[in-house]
């Protein structure tokens, strides 16, 4: 059973496998200091460095797993460990990066259980870069399938619009992928306290769905301006710069909008010119707006807007069968059984 404190915890944010832990260590540098940051990988080694208040080991081995099947099991032979981890939470934010094993194994055994808890679930996954290739692109679309029925809203963003915000051309690999993590952490943060300031009375399963409605795909954009006209032109850039392509706003069902100041700035018409703007270009949504601070922004606004309920699929992929092993005619078959 969780301790007081722990079923205390409204909301946990859980990072899984090697982008994932990655991920949840920018989020933590902006996220609520009330937010239990949970780091998961099936490698031991892959936790040593994470800034997360707690690190649990997916399997019992701690060896590298190669391939998505594998690390699936080994979140299902610690099923009941991640119960006990999960019970008492509000709302999960599951945080991944697919195309590889652990992230794209075992983040969807993690969403069943939360699901089977009743707890609702927000995912926020990034997509491979197009340079990664169409096997590792498969193995994510795969994974996001299987994901897709477990969690109550899925945020897939993808690395190569996040590389292009960026804007600098001269970055190095290293420095490109510290870049989009940034990105992603970013948008992650701004998804989550989104839907929290949006919900009634704060976190929780009929709340939550009280503000997003039948939920699925989520679309998320965000975009910043300042001087003269800053809201329409921070409102109009957000709604046409997703981070996944492939979806639009005006197909969502619920639109949330988080508009951001420095404090004392907003005014009533910039609330308005915004919401404006929005119910334009989502004009079947239910909109729902709030607003936060951040002495940062100075003269800036900045329109971050989830855009919910849209249907996507994600096809598979033609790639080689890179999956399919040929067993020797007297080999015997592996067993799943864990030491």
């Amino acid at each position: 059973m969780p301790s007081a404190t722990e079923q205390k915890t409204a909301i946990r944010a859980i990072g899984i496998g090697g982008g994932g832990v990655n991920l949840l260590t920018a989020f933590r540098v902006r996220a609520s200091p009330e937010i239990e940051c949970i780091a998961m990988h099936s490698v031991s080694d892959a936790l040593k460095n994470s800034n997360a208040h707690k690190t649990f080991l997916l399997g019992v081995s701690g060896e590298r797993i190669s391939r998505a099947s594998g690390a699936r099991v080994n979140a299902e032979h610690v099923q009941s460990d991640l119960r006990q981890i999960l019970s008492g939470s509000q709302l999960v934010l599951l945080l991944s990066a697919f195309g590889g094993a652990v992230g794209t194994g075992a983040s969807p055994v993690i969403a069943r259980t939360a699901k089977e808890l009743g707890i609702p679930t927000i995912a926020l996954i990034s997509m491979p870069f197009n340079w990664d290739g169409s096997i590792t692109q498969a193995v994510a679309a795969a994974g996001l399938e299987l994901l897709s029925k477990s969690v109550d809203l899925l945020v897939v963003l993808s690395s190569d619009t996040a590389m292009d915000m960026l804007g600098n051309e001269d970055l190095n690999m290293d420095e490109t992928v510290t870049g989009v993590n940034e990105v992603i952490a970013f948008a992650a943060a701004e998804a989550l306290k989104l839907v929290v300031a949006a919900a009634p009375s704060g976190p929780g399963y009929s709340r939550f769905h009280s503000t997003t409605g039948t939920a699925g795909i989520a679309l998320f954009s965000t975009a910043q301006a300042g001087g003269f006209g800053r809201a329409k032109i921070a409102a109009e850039q957000a709604v046409v710069c997703p981070l996944l392509e492939g979806v639009a706003l005006a197909e969502a069902q619920h639109a949330l909008v988080l508009i951001t100041t420095a404090p004392g700035s907003l005014t009533n018409t910039e609330s308005k010119l915004v919401m404006d703007v929005i119910r334009q270009a989502a004009p079947n949504a239910q909109c729902t707006f709030a607003t936060a601070t951040d002495p940062l922004l100075a003269e800036q606004i900045r329109v971050t807007v989830l855009g919910v309920g849209l249907k996507r699929t994600w096809e598979p992929i033609d790639c080689p069968p890179h999956s399919v092993a040929k067993r020797l005619p007297d080999a015997p078959f592996p067993s799943l059984a864990m030491q």
